[in-house]
């Protein structure tokens, strides 16, 4: 008897369970797309307390339900916009869950925001001018927008720059897409001396130092001065400071010297320091 009364309470709570399950509602006006935000999803289905949530490869976004008569619709209206893609709306009542494949789509435009990289960032003209350059553009929302220009999302294309040293931007107002030109090697050395009876020195000055280009060489560049006399060799180093370097060389007794300049491969005329 015991068994016999064990046997139909598990039956009779069975059947209570499966009365207590709910179908899956009906999508009245299904859509491969739904538009974000303004989409109204009408279901059929039981008087359950419904609960909906969108499912994207970002972050799930919870929907409004409002119940009718004979079902449930779904509202989006609070949702701005969303990164466009495939998604799954989930339906839930309880414990059960019912999912249904969406394509998320914007009904709304939204601010489009260029974007430009270039490779390498710094170049200088010793080596090479040229840039690869590769754009997009992105919504407010992140979605990548498709190129009229470039018939795809992204454009590519190599670019010459101007010799002309200086800080440039690809977008005027976007100071992350910087890019620089820095000057090349000195090509000539220019250099001129006095001497200085109140300091009994001589002065040697060189500059102004530039490219090929006519850009100012780059602060700080290493000029070597070397210079002999008395049968000694000396050397003297100092940096460019815009454009120029200078160097005092004591007289020593008014010693007469032949001294050159030197940067890297660039070489001075040969002058005499005499008082």
């Amino acid at each position: 008897m015991r068994s016999l009364a064990a046997l139909l309470g598990i039956t009779l709570l069975a059947m209570g369970c499966q009365r207590s399950a709910v179908k899956k509602p009906v999508w009245l006006n299904p859509a491969a797309v739904v538009a974000v935000p303004g989409a109204l999803l009408h279901f059929n289905g039981s008087a359950a307390d419904w609960q909906a949530c969108l499912y994207s490869f970002t972050q799930p976004i919870q929907l409004n339900v409002r119940s009718g008569a004979s079902g449930f619709t779904v509202s989006l209206a609070g949702v701005g916009g969303v990164l466009e893609g495939p998604a799954q709306l989930c339906l839930t009542a309880g414990e059960q869950s019912f999912y249904f494949p969406v394509e998320l789509r914007n009904s709304k435009s939204a601010a489009i925001t260029p974007r430009d990289y270039r490779s390498p960032k710094t170049v200088n003209p010793d080596s090479s001018l040229q840039q690869q350059r590769i754009t997009h553009a992105v919504d407010s929302y992140r979605n990548l927008i498709p190129s009229e220009k470039d018939a795809g999302f992204f454009g590519e294309q190599e670019v010459n720059l101007s010799p002309r040293s200086a800080t440039y931007r690809a977008i005027p107002n976007e100071s992350l897409t910087a890019y620089y030109v820095q000057p090349g090697s000195c090509t000539d050395i220019p250099i001129e001396a006095r001497y200085r009876r109140d300091v009994d020195s001589y002065q040697v000055t060189v500059g102004p130092l530039v490219d090929r280009y006519q850009n100012q060489v780059a602060d700080g560049t290493l000029v070597n001065f070397m210079y002999e006399g008395s049968g000694e060799t000396y050397r003297m180093e100092a940096t460019v400071l815009n454009g120029f370097s200078t160097v005092m060389i004591p007289a020593e007794h008014r010693s007469r010297y032949r001294l050159k300049a030197a940067i890297q491969n660039a070489v001075s005329k040969t002058i005499t320091l005499q008082p």
